[in-house]
Parts: C-alpha cells; structure tokens; sequence
C-alpha cells in the first residue's frame, strides 16, 4: 500500500508528536521517582535515628539490670546477715 506525499507529511508528524508524548511522560516519571527517591531517604534517616535511639536504650537497661543484679546481691547480704544475727 502506498502512501501520498501528504499522508506520509501526516504520519511523520504524529509519530514526531508521539515521541514528544513520551519524552514527556518519561519526564514526569523521572521527576517523581526523584522524589519517591528523596522520600525514601528522608524514611531512612528517620529509621537509622530510631535504630540509634533503641541502641541507647538497650544500654540503658542494661546498666538498670546491672545496677539492679547488684543491689539484689546487697540484699542477699543483707538478709543473710540478719538471718545470722
């Protein structure tokens, strides 16, 4: 089948606006995954100062279970001096 002069000026054309079609789409989908992107990294930051603030936590109790092993052992002590007196 062929096409006139015209006709192919017509489809030269559409396609030409195609391609401007999906370079802007392509765009757009560039724009959003850089801020889903930055997004994310702003969620894992976030998680990370979490994860950090857990940790200091976690020493936290532990010194608490320490400090508190200790005085159990004080009480311990304690009772079995009274219990001797």
């Amino acid at each position: 089948m062929t096409m006139t002069p015209a006709e192919l000026q017509r489809k030269v054309r559409q396609l030409d606006h195609d391609v401007g079609s999906i370079y802007e789409l392509l765009i757009g989908l560039q724009a959003t995954l850089a801020r889903q992107g930055n997004a994310v990294g702003r969620i894992d930051d976030r998680l990370t100062a979490v994860d950090d603030r857990l940790d200091s936590h976690s020493d936290h109790f532990d010194a608490i279970g320490a400090a508190l092993g200790r005085l159990e052992e004080g009480t311990t002590e304690v009772l079995a001096l009274l219990r001797a007196g």
